[in-house]
């Protein structure tokens, strides 16, 4: 095989290869024969009529077809393992000679898009300095308070009353909603319930399900804040229409050393579900602060690094997101072009960061070995419609990623 390439920009690069006859002649040969066992022939089980006389039925084009695809498919694996490129879309290739009869070999071109390249900068010098700054976890009593006040507010006692509704009652309820004399879609609630101060719905909602009865109708407009999340309502007068089905005082419980031997077997104390609160507490902080550290690390390696890359990336990546959000986004009136344009930036910097830990994965040898990766793989067996190359790749990105940061931990402490 003769073989030549030109880079066209930093990921993409054309490549010329020429196969001459008794190369491509495996290739052919290996068509002609899945041909033959294929065709169907009268008198014949497919398979058993002689050469001869299956190639007078065969269709000639279609072996070639499937000859060349199998050597541009060999050959182009063949030159990224030699050049270590990884191909990140579909070839597009041109076929320059195609005797179609295996006289003259194969010749062709192929413009090919490669992972690009990444020149990092001092990324271990930024990590390091990065990590020197991590702030130290402290876990105050007030936030232990919030803790066990919503442990105790889930397991609060909830009865029906015969009296009007106050703040921190549970009430179900009918909800219509209408703006200029139309139904909000998506805003319209059947027999649910909530506890009155913590719908989150409009400002003021909250307060008008005060002092109602059971059985009773209530009408009340509120206007739409300035940056509500649904632009299309923002600034306007909004009607409701409520059915109050039942009004339920919650009673809560004493926090006792009682209370906590109703959580399981792991509390006898208050002391030990304080102590559990406070272990989860400052576990969830460390985990942020490890994530607040890691993307200021990516974010300034990006900052100091040359990143060429692929529009294919960005366009494949941007879909994804699209097609991940765009229910989201859509509600927010956006066009499908305005959603791909303000997802644009978020995939760039995805793609960086994906990209730096690649690269510092392969300098640092610390890429996930095929039985990490097929072990971290197997945890996702038992669900259903999960694919199987995407469950291996994410478990290889998360891994690498993993890697990648203790290494980055490890080094912060020489």
């Amino acid at each position: 095989m003769k073989s030549s390439f030109k880079e066209i920009s930093g990921s993409e690069i054309e490549v010329e290869v020429i196969l001459d006859q008794k190369e491509f002649e495996i290739h052919w040969n290996r068509a002609l024969e899945e041909a033959r066992n294929t065709v169907n022939i009268k008198g014949f089980r497919p398979g058993t009529a002689p050469s001869a006389v299956a190639d007078r039925y065969l269709n000639k084009d279609a072996v070639f077809e499937s000859a060349s695809n199998s050597a541009v498919r060999k050959t182009l694996n063949d030159l990224a393992l030699e050049h270590e490129w990884t191909l990140i879309d579909t070839p597009k290739v041109e076929l320059l000679e195609n005797a179609k009869n295996n006289e003259l070999g194969l010749t062709y071109k192929a413009k090919i898009t490669i992972m690009p390249k990444v020149n990092l900068g001092e990324y271990k010098k930024i990590a390091k300095k990065i990590l020197a700054e991590k702030k130290s976890i402290v876990v105050n009593e007030e936030e232990i308070y919030k803790s066990l006040t919503w442990i105790s507010n889930s397991r609060a006692s909830v009865i029906a009353v015969n009296r009007d509704s106050k703040k921190g009652d549970e009430i179900e309820i009918d909800v219509t909603t209408e703006c200029e004399g139309k139904l909000v879609s998506g805003a319209q609630i059947k027999k649910e319930r909530f506890t009155i101060g913590e719908s989150q719905f409009l400002p003021g909602f909250d307060k008008q399900l005060e002092n109602r009865k059971t059985g009773q109708d209530v009408v009340f407009q509120l206007q739409a804040p300035t940056d509500y999340w649904n632009h299309e309502l923002r600034d306007k007068n909004l009607s409701f229409k409520i059915h109050v089905y039942g009004v339920y005082e919650r009673s809560l419980p004493e926090l006792n050393d009682a209370f906590a031997q109703s959580l399981g077997p792991n509390f006898k104390t208050m002391d030990d579900l304080r102590r559990n609160i406070q272990t989860g507490i400052s576990e969830e902080k460390e985990e942020k602060e490890q994530q607040r550290l890691q993307l200021k690390i990516l974010e300034e390696i990006a900052s100091k690094a040359k990143i060429a890359i692929p529009e294919i990336m960005i366009e494949k990546t941007v879909a994804n997101m699209s097609a991940d959000y765009g229910e989201l986004l859509k509600k927010t009136g956006k066009s499908a072009d305005e959603i791909k344009t303000s997802l644009r930036p978020q995939a760039i910097k995805s793609i960086e960061h994906n990209l730096i830990i690649h690269s510092i994965a392969q300098q640092e040898n610390l890429a996930p070995t095929p039985e990490e990766v097929a072990a971290a793989t197997a945890g996702h067996g038992h669900r259903e419609k999960i694919d199987p190359r995407e469950a291996y790749d994410y478990s290889y990105g998360v891994l690498q990623n993993k890697k990648v940061f203790q290494f980055f931990n490890e080094l912060s402490k020489s």
